[in-house]
This record gives structure tokens, sequence and C-alpha cells, in this order.
């Protein structure tokens, strides 16, 4: 005890909390130096073991979050009412139990995004975060998920400003502001993190992978599941990035939505496709236009161009031509007003240097839109010029061949035999028949734009001519490509050889009774239109044809197969059909 003297021979040692009664050997001669340095020892030794135990602290129960609380509090009494029930009882009363939940959280929801969307204060914009949990949970219904999920999506497409958000700095920070330029910044950083954990929460939607279960009606259940969550999500990403593609985060947005254009579902394809198609005719300064079509081509790329045809398909909606319109029309007719004589010369004085800032704006504005066309171009062409060399048997091929023909009076002419000859090439590889007659639409369309450039065109004939009699077997859509494709090889060509042209007549009457009737009118107006413009030719529907020699239908080459010996005693029948 404190205060009461130790006994005689005894001496007590404090160690770390421990009371150790030690003899007191100095009182029999041993130096007191010596038992103070086995004290130390035994200190150290103490202290060695003290260090190799671990320390075990018991585990601090996790706080629930009030949502978790929240769906406690609403299960609890169903369980306790189902304990006593049946099976069949049991199942209605929770089916009945989720009805009821669902219908709760769907007005809660809806009254939260009015509330929101009334009035995006500081105040109100962290309600977010409690739609936001809905998403993120794993055991939540999927029904309140997509309701959750298309709810974000109509707040932030109403919310967000049409200008990107500055993060400030640790400088700005400092500045002196006022009271209302501190709460608007504060907003704008709100609504800017709830914006970042929506993007996040969409993310991870679309990243998840399918769940693996050995029963396969539940498998495919699941996979259905997911894949209308994950439609859901897309639809709801591309209204806000369709209403606000200049926004903050918009190239992460880009990102995450471009490898969904290359996924089995034909849904998630077209919203996507459809949003890059609203995004090109609406951008006036081409920025955004060129962070997809530089998205796309990278993806492409890594990929080894090995993807659905609807990931190019897209780039025939960028209208360059209406991008450059829109840079020259930026002036706007001023209304006209009252003058007053005493302001007259003040006001153009001021009209003279307005018009000079303008003019200013507009070589500026000018400069940066044909600077994203060029580079726009640049890449679009890269991705269809590699498709061509390295991936000919590429599913992007009909669409590459579709965007060149399409935006061929861009290309450069020191390209255009290289590309001709790369598409004479191909051809020859190509199985599939409307991607044959696109390839040689393609080829046609371009040598026609660049009149001085000459160019073999012989092979398109001869593949052209070999396939024509599988066409009646295709769909309406390449018989409709066949007609197109047949107006640029003859009537839009400059020169023409007569038993070439006699030869396609022949055969195109012959297989025009194969057709549709809506085909075959088509085909019977192209040989009429050929009659009409080269009256040579008006020799192959008389019955006493001149021509020398027979007509030979089985040569492959129209050149050599005399189609001017041919007549033409087919349109009989054609004229019975199309009337």
């Amino acid at each position: 005890p404190k205060g009461s003297k130790p006994k005689r021979g005894k001496k007590i040692v404090h160690i770390e909390g421990l009371k150790l009664k030690v003899k007191n050997k100095s009182a029999k001669g041993v130096p007191q130096k010596r038992s103070t340095e086995w004290l130390q020892a035994l200190e150290r030794k103490r202290k060695k073991e003290k260090s190799s135990v671990k320390k075990i602290e018991p585990t601090k129960k996790s706080k629930k979050s009030k949502f978790e609380e929240e769906q406690a509090e609403k299960l609890d009494p169903m369980l306790e009412e189902i304990e006593d029930l049946d099976d069949e009882e049991a199942a209605i009363k929770i089916l009945e139990h989720r009805r009821k939940i669902i219908q709760e959280t769907k007005e809660k929801i809806a009254l939260t995004a009015s509330a929101v969307i009334e009035n995006p204060t500081l105040e109100r914009l962290p309600r977010i975060n409690w739609m936001l949990e809905y998403c993120d949970d794993p055991l939540e219904d999927v029904v309140i998920k997509q309701m959750a999920i298309l709810s974000l999506g109509a707040v932030f497409k109403d919310i967000l400003p049409e200008y990107r958000i500055r993060i400030e700095s640790e400088a700005e920070k400092k500045q002196a502001q006022t009271k209302e330029t501190r709460q608007i910044r504060k907003t704008e950083q709100v609504l800017l993190q709830m914006y970042q954990k929506y993007l996040k929460t969409i993310a991870a939607l679309l990243e998840s992978n399918r769940l693996k279960l050995d029963d396969k009606k539940v498998q495919t259940k699941t996979v259905e599941t997911t894949d209308r969550l994950r439609l859901i999500a897309i639809q709801s990403i591309c209204s806000v990035l369709s209403a606000h593609p200049e926004f903050n985060f918009n190239r992460n947005v880009i990102n995450m939505l471009v490898p969904m254009t290359n996924v089995a579902n034909q849904e998630i394809r077209t919203c996507i496709t459809n949003t890059w198609k609203e995004i090109f005719v609406n951008d006036l300064k081409g920025e955004v236009t060129l962070q997809i079509v530089d998205a796309l081509a990278n993806f492409c790329k890594s990929r080894n161009y090995v993807t659905q045809s609807d990931v190019l398909d897209c780039l025939l909606d960028v209208n360059l031509s209406e991008t450059e319109a829109a840079s020259i029309n930026i002036f706007e007719d001023e209304k006209k007003r009252k003058k007053n004589f005493r302001k007259v010369r003040m006001r153009m004085a001021e009209k003279e240097l307005d018009h000079e800032l303008k003019a200013s704006e507009a070589t500026e504005r000018k400069t940066t839109i044909q600077h994203n066309h060029s580079e726009t171009v640049k890449k679009m062409f890269l991705t269809y010029f590699r498709v061509i060399k390295q991936a000919p048997t590429s599913d992007l091929l009909p669409a590459v061949l579709r965007g060149l023909a399409r935006y061929s009076h861009l290309i450069n002419m020191d390209m255009v035999g290289e590309l001709v000859s790369a598409l004479r090439d191909i051809i020859a590889k190509i199985d599939e028949i409307s991607t044959k007659i696109q390839n040689t639409l393609t080829a046609f369309e371009i040598v026609k734009i660049h009149v001085g450039m000459q160019s073999d065109m012989r092979e398109f004939y001869l593949q052209l001519y070999e396939c024509l009699p599988r066409i009646p077997m295709a769909n309406d859509q390449t018989q409709r490509l066949l007609i197109q494709c047949l107006q640029s090889m003859f009537q839009e060509t400059v020169q023409i050889s007569f038993d070439r042209l006699a030869a396609f007549m022949k055969r195109l009457a012959t297989l025009a009774l194969q057709f549709p009737p809506h085909t075959t009118i088509a085909i019977a107006h192209f040989i009429k239109d050929m009659l009409e413009k080269y009256p040579r030719m008006l020799q192959v529907i008389e019955l006493e044809n001149t021509g020398l020699g027979l007509y030979l239908m089985d040569l492959p080459d129209p050149e050599h197969c005399n189609g001017l010996a041919s007549i033409l005693f087919e349109l009989t029948a054609i004229k019975v059909i199309s009337s």
C-alpha cells in the first residue's frame, strides 16, 4: 500500500504494472549494481515477449445505413406474419408485400425526383444519394432499380447546365468571394459529385458479369433480367448525353458506350447508334463528333476490325456539309429599333466595333470547325482503308463501302487510284451478293466524282455480270442496290461499250421474269432509258437483227458474248407483268 514501508530484506519492483518481490541481496553484502542489471535484463525479456503477442481486438459492429434500416423495418413485420401460414398463403402474402413496397418506393422516387428538378439547390441535391442506393444494392428488386435509373436520367437531363463546370484551384478557393458566388460554386461542385456517382453506378451496371447458374431456366431468366437492366441503364445515360454532349466527363461516357455497340443485343446497339446520329446532326462545332469518331476508330483497331457493322454504320450520318454551312451562318440580323438622332454616331461606332469583334470570333470559330472537320475525315478514311487492307472479309466491310460511297467527294485525288485498285483486288474474294454489288457501286461513285482519273473497271463488270443469276434469290434491299449500281455503271458513265451494255440488257431481261413485280418494272425502266440514250441499242428489239454472229449467253465475259446479236423478246412478257 501507498506510504507503507517494505519489510527488511525485501524490495518491491514495479515492471509494467506487475509487482515483483525480490530479495534485497544488498542487505547481505551483494552490491546493488548487480541486482539492477538483472532487473533490466528481465524487463527487456518481458518487452520482447509482449511485442511478439498480437492483440486481439473485439470486432466492431458495422453501422447500418438509413437505407438498410428502412428495408429492415419493412421486412420484419412481413416475416412475423408469414411464420404461421402455409406455403401458398405465404407466397401470396410475399407477392402482396412486394407490390406494396414497389408502389410505395415508386411514389417516393417520383416525389424525390420532382423536388430535385423543381429546385436543384444545395439542400436538395444530396437527395440523389438516396436514389443511387437503390441502384447499388445487389439485393434490391429489379423493377425498383429500373425506376431509380430512369428517374436519375430524367433528373440529370433537366438540371445539368449547358456549360462545363470548372473545378476551382486552391488559389481560387482562397480568394475573396461574394456570398452568392460562393453558393453557386458550392452547388456546382455538389452537382458534379452527384453526376460522377451516377456515372460510376451506370458503369458498374454495364460492366457487371452475368451470373453463372447450374439451372438453365434460371440462367436464361437471369440473363434476360441483366440485359433488360443494362438496356434501361443505357437508355438513361444516352438521354443525358444527347441532351448535354459537351458537359463534364463526356469523353468518359463516350468511352463507356462505344464497346456496347458490339454486343449481341440489337436493342442496345440501336439505342447507342441513334444517340450517335442525334449528336452528329446537332453538333455544330464538331468537337464531340471528333471524340466519338476517334473512340470508334480506336475500338475497331483494338479488336482487329472484327466487330459488328453497327460500329461504323453510324458514321454515315456525320453530315460534314451541314457543319460547314452552319459555320458560315453566324451573323444574326439585328432587330430594327427607333433611332435617336443624337445617338446615331455613337451607335454607328459601337456597331463597327461589334462587327469587328464578330468577324474575329467568326474567323476563330471557322478555323476550329475546319480543324475538327479535317481530323474527323482523316480518322474515318484511315479506318476505312485499314479495314479494306487488313480485314477484307470482316463484317465491317459493307459499312466501310457505304461510307466511302457517301463521302467519295472528300477523298484526296492522290488516293483514288490506290483505293480503286484495292477494291478491285477484294471483289473476287467477296461471297455475299449485296457486298459485291456495294463494292462495285462504291468504285463507280469514286471514279464518277474524280472525272480526270482513269481506272480499269473491267473486273467490276465481270464480277457483277457473273453474280446476276443469283440476285433473284436475294432480298429487296439487294435488288434495289442492283438498280442503283446499274444506273451508276451505264447512265452516269461517259465512255461505254455497246457490246457490254447489250449483254447486260439481255441477261437482265431474261432474269426480270423471276424478280418480284416492283423489281421487274424497275428493270424495264432501265432498259427503256438505255434504248433512249443510245440509239444504236435499238437493234436488240428488232426481229431482223443485223448483228454479226450468235449471242453466246454462257460466256462469263459480257464483252465477248456478242450481246448485240441478241433479241429482247422478253420485253413482251415484261409488258404483260407490268400491266
